[in-house]
């Protein structure tokens, strides 16, 4: 559920860039599949390609463009059954209705370009409680159509790999504005792995490549935070020290 970080986008929610001089969530990780190291040079990936990957690769697998063939302009995440949004980004001129024209991303002077396209998630510990997860992806396509556009997420923590998922949204016309909603189930996580996602920040990762016509185009990434709140910490901390004799 990654998206590119744009700027004039208004959220609701937590979510930020990379800070400056830091390196990609998995820069210093090995390789991205059981295989071995990504293959170098020029050459394409397909859906088959990126699910056989066991581990966040150790960087992106094409080039950051400032024309790319879509444009993300809004975001949403909330739990499906209750509604609560944990997540919500857009465009201002979005609330006025109309069809956002697509113009290429200008990236500041001295910003690397990937910062753009990764991104880390504060969405709280409750979230990880969630068993149905809806998003709403609004995206505009360029001047050339959009076929077979297709998003695969793997999921990680650490270099294990805990869930996957695949959406085709189908054919995108040229100069459209489009809604794509998908329900995610959330596979049951062991009481164990969900005490060390909150303990460790940033150690559950996320890879999201999108295809058009089974060919990679875009691929960005994301890191998550489950924090607890302030005052369920210290009441857990205070039921510890209860639990082991103390005042």
């Amino acid at each position: 559920m990654p998206i590119l970080k744009v700027p004039g986008l208004k959220s609701t929610g937590s979510a930020s860039s990379m800070k400056s001089g830091s390196k990609s969530p998995s820069a210093s990780g090995s390789a991205a599949s059981s295989a071995g190291s990504l293959p170098s040079g020029d050459r394409t990936y397909s859906p088959a390609d990126v699910l056989k990957f066991k581990k966040p690769t150790p960087g992106f697998l094409v080039p950051f463009q400032t024309s790319p063939p879509v444009q993300f302009l809004a975001f949403t995440i909330k739990d499906k059954k209750s509604g609560h949004v944990f997540f919500e980004t857009k465009r201002p001129d979005l609330d006025a209705g109309t069809v956002v024209p697509l113009a290429d991303l200008i990236v500041p002077d001295g910003l690397d370009p990937d910062m753009l396209r990764t991104v880390n998630y504060d969405f709280g510990a409750d979230f990880l409680d969630c068993a149905t997860v809806s998003t709403s992806l609004v995206f505009a396509v360029g001047a050339r159509p959009v076929s077979n556009f297709r998003m695969i997420e793997r999921h990680y923590f650490g270099d294990q790999l805990i869930k996957s998922f695949d959406f085709t949204f189908g054919f995108g016309i040229p100069h459209s504005v489009n809604t794509w909603e998908s329900v995610y189930e959330v596979p049951p996580i062991d009481k164990k792995l969900r005490a060390k996602m909150i303990a460790e920040p940033r150690k559950t990762m996320a890879d999201s490549f999108y295809f058009v016509d089974d060919k990679l185009v875009m691929h960005h990434k994301a890191t998550f935070e489950f924090s607890v709140p302030a005052a369920a910490a210290a009441a857990g901390a205070a039921s510890g020290r209860r639990g082991s004799g103390g005042k």
